[in-house]
């Protein structure tokens, strides 16, 4: 007796899966200060003097000497050129407020900084999102929407990006020494050369000018003449605040605190406007799709 079979395919039953996700973040930059002390120096050049200056010299803890003022007879072709800066002194670091350091001179200093967020974010009980940056310096907020789609052969994701960001207020100084300098020809003699006072650790020399050296020797003598000064600065407490110490060479930017609104609808809809002075704002999409 014979047997007859039947055969029957047999299907799988597509599996399919979606996914919707909304993750909001707010982020404080954390403060970073740093602080380099400086060594001490000296340097002198000069030409055509009458005389033999005693030069400032540097001692083996940073601090600097005056030395002696110059002198020219009439008419001389001569120049003399001094500078100095102390060292900073070496006073430990001890810890303030919340560990942030304080004490210590340091005549070289940056920072970056932020305030306290203000920041806001929230999803309410019909999955509405909203976050925002706040008004402090160094703050940013993201907003991401995700939405997968997975069946069992292939997956595609679309993700939308929207950040909004508060810059962190920001200082770089760095102090200077003392210069004093005087040059010429076909001018009166100088009687007393400007000089660089005593610079003690971690304070400027405060530098003094010449007498005589300023008028021509005589009718119709063709002369020359430069001088410039340059008081220094002494070195400063290490600043845990974003305000740069008074040295000569100071760059600052003013951190933000009006960022972009983060705005949204549903799932589908994310957007981000321009904030003001200081902030930056970035929208994106991405679109994926892998097949298995």
């Amino acid at each position: 007796m014979g047997v007859a079979l039947l055969a029957c395919p047999m299907t799988a039953l597509a599996q399919s899966a979606s996914i919707n996700a909304t993750q909001l973040s707010v982020d404080v930059a954390p403060i970073s200060i740093t602080g380099t002390r400086m060594g001490g120096s000296v340097s002198a050049s000069g030409n055509g003097l009458s005389n033999a200056p005693t030069l400032p010299t540097l001692s083996a803890t940073g601090a600097t000497t005056a030395g002696t003022a110059f002198t020219t007879v009439t008419g001389a072709t001569f120049n003399y050129d001094v500078s100095a800066r102390a060292a900073d002194g070496s006073t430990p670091l001890a810890a303030g407020a919340a560990g942030a350091p304080v004490g210590g001179d340091f005549g070289s200093q940056s920072g970056r900084f932020s305030a306290a967020s203000t920041g806001t974010l929230a999803i309410d009980a019909a999955n509405a999102a909203s976050v925002s940056a706040g008004a402090a310096a160094g703050t940013t907020a993201t907003a991401i929407f995700s939405t997968t789609m997975r069946t069992g052969a292939n997956e595609a994701q679309v993700r939308r990006v929207a950040t909004s960001s508060n810059n962190q207020a920001t200082f770089t100084a760095e102090r200077q020494g003392a210069r004093y300098q005087h040059g010429g020809s076909g001018l009166t003699a100088v009687t007393a050369g400007g000089t660089l006072g005593v610079a003690t650790v971690g304070v400027a020399a405060t530098p003094s000018v010449s007498t005589g050296g300023d008028a021509a020797s005589g009718n119709g003598v063709a002369f020359t003449r430069t001088e410039a000064v340059q008081t220094g600065q002494a070195s400063a407490t290490l600043s845990n605040v974003a305000t740069a110490p008074a040295y000569g060479t100071t760059t600052t930017t003013v951190g933000g605190t009006t960022p972009g609104a983060i705005t949204s609808t549903n799932m589908n809809t994310l957007g981000v406007a321009a904030g003001g002075a200081g902030t930056s704002s970035t929208l994106s999409v991405i679109q994926s799709l892998t097949a298995f």
